[in-house]
């Protein structure tokens, strides 16, 4: 055998062999390809539903209270909370709200009257809700604001639950 047929013959296989490897990765290739890939979450129509109605309800039992609340109030109100949202709502409610409520009579009213999903993933969400609150101080006339707030949900053990409370506008 000649050094020339022996090149030849490695060649000859070096090809084979990078012919083969090239169509097992192109078949792989196909079939990764063509896989097909599940809705992401935010395309999903009732998930998107699902944390507007979380923060509708939500938000509006956080953000509304009568003169007659208490701390015993705020268990309810804070289990829809998590994050630093929870620590701020908390310290907030206690040290400002319901001794202010007492002592001048607040009563308000929170709705939310639009909200719309501006991020959605498997585990965190970001809905921005409009809401008109109605202030009466004692005996006085009601007072209305509108609000437009950007909440920050994440999904902890299968409940949304409120980690943010950005502020976008008042009128």
């Amino acid at each position: 055998m000649t050094a020339r047929r022996v090149a030849w013959g490695l060649l000859v296989a070096l090809l084979c062999l990078g012919i083969a490897v090239a169509t097992g990765l192109g078949g792989w290739q196909l079939i990764v390809k063509t896989r097909p890939v599940p809705d992401p979450v935010a395309d999903r129509a009732a998930a998107r539903q699902q944390v507007i109605d979380v923060v509708r309800t939500n938000l509006q039992t956080v953000m509304s209270y009568t003169p007659d609340i208490s701390e015993a109030d705020l268990g309810p109100r804070t289990a829809l909370l998590t994050g630093k949202f929870l620590t701020e709502y908390d310290k907030t409610m206690r040290n400002s709200v319901i001794p202010q409520a007492h002592q001048t009579r607040i009563t308000s009213t929170a709705t939310v009257v639009r909200a719309g999903v501006d991020s959605l993933s498997e585990d965190t969400a970001r809905v921005l809700a409009f809401v008109n609150t109605t202030a009466t101080k004692g005996d006085q006339s009601p007072s209305q604001s509108q609000n437009a707030v950007m909440i920050g949900l994440t999904n902890v053990h299968g409940s949304w639950l409120m980690e943010s409370f950005e502020p976008k506008g008042t009128s």
